[in-house]
C-alpha cells in the first residue's frame, strides 16, 4: 500500500487513497497547527461582525478588538457600535462570550481532530485536498462538511458546512463557511459567514471579517 508521500509523488488524486491514509494526513494537519500555535505567541485582531436580516432597516454592525495570550485565551472589547441593539446586539455578545470561554478550556469542543470527527476523501479541488467531516456526535459547534487542505503547509484553509445540531431552542442549524488566509507565516481565520433562521424573525445572515492582525511576541 502506497504511503501518503508516495501517493502524493505519483500523482494519485486523493479519491485513491484509504481511511487510514486520511487519518494520517489529518495528523499532519494537527501536527501542523500545534507547531502554529506553538510559535504564534501573544497577538490581536480586530473582527467586525455584521447582522442582516430583512426586519432590520440597516445591517448591524459590531467590531471588536480580540487579544490572545497563550495560556489564558482568548478577551473582547467592542471598539463600534452601528445599530446593533436589543436582540442582535445580545446575540453577538453570546457569541462572542462563548468564544471566549471556550478558547480558555483545555479542550476545543469545534477543533477538527480524531476525537470529534471521522474523515473521508471527497472529489479534489482545484489546488487542495477536500475531505469530508462527519461528526462523531451532535453538537452546535460541530458541522457535517467538507475541510479544504493546503499543501506543503498542510493547513485547513476553508471548512463549509451544516451544524449537526441546533444552535438554541431559537435558532436553527446554522450553514457556515470559513475561509482562512495567510497573515505572514500564520494560518487564521480570514472571513466567516453563517446563515440560520431564527423563530418569527426568519432567515438571518451573519458575516465575521478578521482584519488588522498585529503580533505582539513570542509565546
Amino acid at each position: 500500500m502506497l504511503t501518503l508521500c508516495e501517493a502524493l509523488c505519483l500523482g494519485e488524486s486523493p479519491a485513491a487513497f484509504d481511511t487510514r491514509s486520511v487519518e494520517e494526513m489529518m495528523a499532519r494537519v494537527l501536527g501542523s497547527a500545534l507547531l502554529q500555535q506553538q510559535r504564534l505567541g501573544q497577538y490581536s485582531v480586530v473582527r467586525q461582525y455584521t447582522v442582516r436580516n430583512r426586519h432590520l432597516k440597516h445591517d448591524a454592525v459590531l467590531r471588536v478588538l480580540w487579544t490572545y495570550e497563550p495560556g489564558k485565551g482568548r478577551r473582547f472589547k467592542v471598539i463600534s457600535n452601528q445599530g446593533a441593539s436589543g436582540v442582535t446586539r445580545r446575540s453577538i455578545m453570546t457569541l462572542l462570550e462563548t468564544e471566549a470561554a471556550n478558547s480558555q478550556t483545555k479542550s476545543d469542543p469545534s477543533q477538527i481532530g480524531p476525537d470529534h470527527y471521522t474523515f473521508k476523501f471527497a472529489e479534489p479541488a482545484k489546488d487542495d485536498y477536500r475531505i469530508q467531516l462527519t461528526p462523531r456526535a451532535t453538537s452546535k459547534f460541530l458541522v457535517n462538511g467538507f475541510a479544504s487542505v493546503a499543501s506543503p503547509d498542510w493547513a485547513i484553509v476553508r471548512v463549509e458546512g451544516k451544524t449537526s445540531q441546533r444552535l438554541s431552542y431559537w435558532v436553527s442549524e446554522a450553514y457556515i463557511v470559513q475561509e482562512f488566509a495567510r497573515f505572514g507565516e500564520f494560518w487564521l481565520p480570514h472571513k466567516t459567514h453563517s446563515t440560520a433562521k431564527i423563530r418569527f424573525v426568519g432567515e438571518t445572515e451573519l458575516t465575521i471579517e478578521s482584519a488588522e492582525y498585529r503580533f505582539l511576541g513570542a509565546p
